[in-house]
């Protein structure tokens, strides 16, 4: 119970996106994107890690372990180029983030449709708000338009 809590006390993806819901934030905060990709994935491996037997012993809790850990080395590896080696993270970003798209499209596939987020929980969420957050990634660094045009009042 107290890993649940932790899941909720945790800032996720939810929570960063009730504060941050501007899609267009400026390149220079690119940082906030990864901490969101970061914040959805804790949930998943939190959730992943509440019962430990039945992750070890049932194999197919470790496709979603094996996606949460290879989206949070991403996350970070592009955080870490974009604080240090500004030059290399402009060559490998728009690749990266495709990446992204890619593992959370196959992961939410798996844990929602085949096992073992089929039901709504913490893992279930987290997974559609990783490849959501990887989407909105992919939106800013290619420059796709969000602006319909229409006032919503």
């Amino acid at each position: 119970k107290s890993i649940t809590a932790l899941c909720f006390l945790f800032p996720c993806w939810l929570d960063c996106h009730g504060r941050y819901d501007d899609l267009r934030i400026p390149i220079s905060h690119r940082f906030q994107r990864f901490l969101w990709d970061l914040g959805s994935c804790f949930p998943l491996l939190l959730s992943l890690l509440q019962s430990p037997r039945e992750v070890t012993s049932n194999k197919d809790y470790w496709v979603p372990l094996i996606v949460a850990i290879i989206g949070l080395v991403i996350a970070i590896v592009l955080f870490i180029l974009l604080k240090f080696v500004r030059d290399t993270f402009d060559k490998v970003f728009k690749y990266m983030v495709v990446v992204l798209v890619g593992l959370w499209a196959f992961g939410v596939g798996w844990m929602t449709f085949y096992r073992p987020f089929k039901i709504a929980s913490n893992g279930y969420f987290s997974a559609w708000g990783a490849l959501g957050l990887s989407v909105m990634l992919a939106v800013e660094a290619y420059g796709i338009s969000t602006d319909t045009g229409y006032t919503v009042l």
